[in-house]
């Protein structure tokens, strides 16, 4: 009567469910069409198993869903989605898979698929956060790195090694095995957010050049500038246009170098940049040159060159007396005599800005 295999499709857990549908259908009188009797008895013992299931993945997965943040990496989240992954499929199958067959192959993808839903959720939250916390942790860490001294490239090139290191072993250990997830786009994402930081940083580094440069350039005029006016005669300004072109060149020199070589940036930014740098370097000549004719400054610069006692026999005590060049033009113009006549002469060299070879125009203080 009994046979020792199972062979009706009928699990003994649901003969009272497939007795009642049976006896539901000769009640009211219709065909009894046992088949179909056995596919209803399947989807409704799958649902029952999928629920069960469901609720004990959700006591696993519940408290990770809520402790998903774009800042926050959740330790050991590919292992616990993994097993409860794991868990809730195999006790579907183990209960499920002596019913219908197609049934049961249905209703295991439907749940296969509404678990992978919810555990992706927390993949890309996972891969989220870890591409936030690396893009941070390299910019900190290139940062640091400039602090201590480290040269730019060398810096880079560290931190990128291991940040990258470490977002592929987190997103690989993220995964889960049976799944179609991939990390391939998130990764050029994270390299391309890696060059912008690196890209900013080296144009805050290049900003930095062209003000310790701009300070070298200030620095080294003060001696040609001073030794200049120091002796003025015709010459005045093509000595003083020497030394700034000689001083301009080495720093352009120095520049190159610094941002091609150490800095790594690209032709683009060089150009950009050395525009800046001729700029400053023009207006450190500038304000160099207004520092050298204030008016305190041409009053050293007449005692120096023993104009004192040729006053002081006008009357005039220069000594300790602040003088507009309104005041000083009026000395001159009214005395005539020999020391006012050659007072005169030390003015017309720095009156006017007039080299025997002009500067360049401002087209060319781009490009030249």
């Amino acid at each position: 009567m009994f046979h020792p295999t199972y062979h009706k499709r009928i699990p003994v857990d649901g003969v009272p469910v497939y007795a009642r549908q049976c006896w539901e259908q000769i009640v009211a009188n219709k065909d009894l069409d046992l088949p179909t009797q056995q596919v209803l008895l399947a989807q409704y013992r799958c649902d029952e198993i999928a629920l069960a299931a469901l609720a004990n993945f959700d006591a696993v997965i519940k408290p990770l869903e809520a402790g998903v943040r774009t800042d926050t990496i959740l330790p050991g989240l590919g292992g616990k989605m993994a097993s409860a992954r794991k868990d809730v499929l195999e006790e579907f199958e183990t209960q499920a898979q002596r019913y219908h067959k197609e049934t049961f192959r249905r209703k295991g993808e439907e749940l296969r698929g509404s678990v992978d839903l919810r555990l992706h959720v927390l993949f890309r939250g996972q891969i989220t956060a870890l591409h936030n916390l690396c893009v941070k942790k390299f910019e900190d860490s290139v940062e640091n790195a400039l602090r201590r001294g480290d040269p730019f490239s060398h810096a880079v090139a560290s931190a990128k090694k291991t940040v990258v290191g470490e977002f592929d072993e987190e997103a690989q250990a993220v995964l889960v095995e049976g799944t179609d997830w991939t990390f391939t786009l998130d990764r050029e994402g994270f390299l391309n957010d890696i060059e912008g930081v690196t890209s900013r940083l080296r144009k805050e580094e290049i900003s930095h050049v062209i003000e310790k440069l701009e300070k070298t350039v200030k620095n080294d005029l003060d001696e040609p500038v001073t030794t200049a006016f120091a002796s003025p005669d015709e010459t005045l300004w093509d000595r003083v246009m020497d030394s700034f072109t000689r001083i301009k060149t080495e720093i352009v020199l120095i520049f190159r170098d610094t941002v091609e070589g150490e800095l790594g940036a690209l032709r683009e930014d060089v150009e950009d940049s050395l525009g800046h740098l001729r700029a400053g370097n023009w207006r450190a000549l500038r304000d160099r040159l207004e520092g050298e004719c204030e008016p305190t400054r041409l009053l050293m610069r007449l005692r120096e060159l023993s104009l004192f006692l040729s006053f002081r026999y006008l009357g005039l005590i220069v000594l300790g007396l602040r003088i507009s060049f309104d005041m000083m033009s009026l000395v001159f113009q009214g005395f005539g005599n020999p020391q006012t006549t050659s007072t005169e002469s030390l003015n017309p060299p720095a009156k006017r800005f007039q080299p025997r070879v002009p500067p360049p125009t401002t087209s060319n203080l781009v490009l030249g």
